[in-house]
């Protein structure tokens, strides 16, 4: 259970850096290496590997791991002593991996404070061993264009499974040793070992269940916690179909309470699942571009995929609001939005460690539910996400779960944590996998915590949230008194997307890029860092949005790269702009199936792009209602 919001830049990639080996080195040692990912503009990080005992039960045994960290120094002039420790969701997900899409959204306004630590757990990414499984990502790209039946899937992701688990094995590795109470052992010889005496936690899904297991066994030195879309230890996901039904339905009432949304897109709720059964009946045969490798890939939408890439989507605050028209599109046959979805979830599953996943899981939560319990929760799911609960269907988990080579663990993994240590404890409104009511569980028997529910927003409610983060660096200035959430009053619902919609532009000036322009108005404005280059983005949904960029290189150089994406030769130009004496070019483009246009510019020296993607049947309004203007108003700050 993880967050997984990514900018599609088909303009640049990123390249990590090798780890530099250090072995034999003794538990609680710091060893320095070149860091994993590119510059990001404003920060010097440190990295380096931290060995720790394989078990900490048994630290003379001489087997050890290396987790993979990142130390980004506090950047104000009186920064707190305390660090934030960062703790990645999944089990199984990586930060460093995907840490330059997602650090300025999600971390940059807690560096201003103190120092952030941001680390890739044991078993995961960067970290070596990790418990990654080719095996299923591969079976995964493999079965793209079957439509497989519930009985097929079980047999070949359990097969898939197995041949992890026995390659795993084969390689040394103790999968018994790859869970929470060991993982929050690692957390507190990490911020030991670094110098640091007292630390706040933040965990977002997964990791707000190590969050509490690190105040049950590891207290001391912790100041403050901050839990986010949380996953407490008192729950079990088998109850996902449950929580995704709850989703759905927050969605289909907040498209029924929005007027434009409900006149647009009415009776939503009826046309997803006919249109869910009418894939299921014929499923509509697409295509999914590998991210990696921009190879192309057959693919089938079916009914259970359809609801899958649905609930897949809600977790992220981004994409809500083009649910309800992406539903319409799909009813009308029109699945961009679900291929774009979908080949995001792909590039996922290379970043998340299912070795890792299958450990945590097995022994902490499905080996530990009562046959009661499921008949419980088969009983009340809803007939129309009968397929989709096939994925957490008892011969699907207790399966590869019976053959992973782990045991249930103590019922103190299934107990609520108690805990007087001062906490936030967060919840999205939309969340489709940590429901509301298991922050609200949690908080229960933390009497020194602070409950917040963050509407409009999915899985992951502080970087979601511009209140929420505002809450989040309140609480942390001062854990002892309760922040003030008034902000939420007024926070805002999904403002959902509509075809046709017309868009309203305002000025903008950025300093980091030194350009002053025009972009419509409620787009979602971020900025991020690739390979060391700025990139700012207003991004209205999944599929359309407006990006920024500003090359310390001739424009010929930059059209000879952007030629080679498009096979060694870029089109005729679209149309040319005059604006105060410079020329624009702009060029039509379709890359990886998606249109593109960018426009081009050569100003003192400096190459300045605009790019707009969208979808086929928007592009040309939009590249006369945002590109164009966009162009004809931007200019170098003095």
């Amino acid at each position: 259970m993880r967050k997984l919001t990514l900018f599609l830049l088909v303009l640049f990639t990123l390249a990590a850096l090798p780890a530099l080996a250090q072995d034999g080195a003794a538990p609680g040692t710091f060893a320095e290496s070149d860091c994993w990912f590119g510059a990001i503009t404003g920060h010097n990080p440190r990295c380096g590997y931290l060995t720790v005992p394989e078990d900490h039960n048994n630290p003379d045994s001489g087997r050890t791991l290396r987790l993979a960290v990142a130390i980004f120094p506090a950047t104000g002039a009186d920064p707190a002593p305390d660090p934030l420790i960062y703790l990645e969701g999944g089990p199984g997900g990586s930060p460093l991996e995907i840490l330059q899409f997602t650090f300025s959204t999600q971390f940059a306004a807690f560096t201003a404070d103190r120092d952030v630590i941001i680390f890739d757990q044991r078993g995961v990414g960067y970290s070596e061993p990790a418990l990654d499984c080719p095996e299923l990502t591969e079976l995964q790209r493999e079965t793209l264009d079957q439509a497989l039946s519930l009985e097929e899937n079980t047999r070949l992701t359990n097969a898939a499974f197995a041949a992890c688990q026995a390659r795993l094995v084969s390689e040394g590795v103790d999968l018994t040793l790859y869970n929470s109470a060991q993982n929050a052992a690692d957390v507190a010889l990490l911020w030991q070992s670094l110098g640091y005496s007292e630390v706040n936690l933040y965990g977002i899904s997964y990791g707000t269940r190590l969050a509490l297991t690190i105040m049950r066994d590891q207290p001391q030195g912790v100041r403050s916690v901050m839990i986010d879309s949380v996953y407490p230890p008192n729950v079990n996901l088998l109850q996902a179909p449950l929580n995704a039904n709850r989703a759905f339905e927050a969605l289909f009432a907040g498209c029924a309470a929005d007027a434009d949304c409900n006149a647009a897109y009415p009776d939503l709720e009826s046309v997803f699942y006919e249109t869910a059964a009418r894939l299921t009946a014929a499923p509509a045969e697409i295509e999914v571009r590998d991210l990696n490798t921009l190879e192309a890939l057959p693919a089938v939408l079916n009914g259970d995929s359809f609801i899958t890439l649905t609930f897949q989507a809600l977790y992220s605050a981004d994409l809500i609001p083009s649910l309800p028209q992406a539903i319409y599109a799909a009813r009308a046959g029109s699945f961009s939005f679900y291929e774009q979805l979908y080949a995001l979830l792909l590039f996922q599953a290379d970043v998340l460690s299912y070795g890792m996943y299958n450990s945590v899981q097995c022994s902490e939560d499905t080996l530990l539910v009562s046959e009661g319990e499921l008949t419980q929760i088969a009983a009340e799911i809803p007939d129309a996400l009968r397929g989709f609960a096939g994925d957490y269907s008892p011969e699907q988990v207790f399966g590869f779960c019976q053959d992973w080579g782990v045991t249930a663990l103590p019922a103190l993994e299934n107990e609520a944590v108690t805990s007087d240590i001062p906490t936030l404890v967060m919840a999205g409104e939309y969340d489709p996998i940590t429901p509301p009511a298991w922050a609200e569980l949690a908080a229960q028997t933390l009497p020194n915590s602070t409950y917040f529910l963050v509407p409009g927003v999915g899985h992951g409610a502080i970087p979601a949230s511009e209140c929420a983060t505002r809450i989040a660096l309140a609480f942390l200035a001062d854990p002892t008194t309760p922040p003030d959430g008034s902000c939420l009053a007024s926070a805002p619902a999904p403002d959902f997307s509509i075809a046709g919609e017309a868009v309203t532009l305002v000025p903008f000036t950025n300093e980091d890029l030194g350009i002053s322009s025009v972009a419509p108005e409620g787009w979602q404005e971020t900025s991020q860092t690739v390979s060391g280059l700025i990139v700012l983005i207003f991004q209205r949904d999944l599929e359309t949005n407006l990006s920024f960029i500003v090359l310390a290189t001739p424009q010929q150089q930059f059209l000879q790269g952007l030629a080679l994406q498009t096979g060694g030769a870029l089109p005729d130009p679209a149309q040319t702009l005059a604006v105060e004496g410079v020329t624009w070019t702009i060029y039509e483009l379709v890359l990886m199936g998606i249109p593109f246009n960018v426009a081009v510019a050569e100003i003192d020296g400096l190459t300045y792009v605009l790019q707009l993607q969208t979808m086929a049947e928007e592009s040309a309004a939009l590249v006369e209602q945002v590109l164009v203007p966009a162009v004809q108003a931007l200019r170098p700050l003095q």
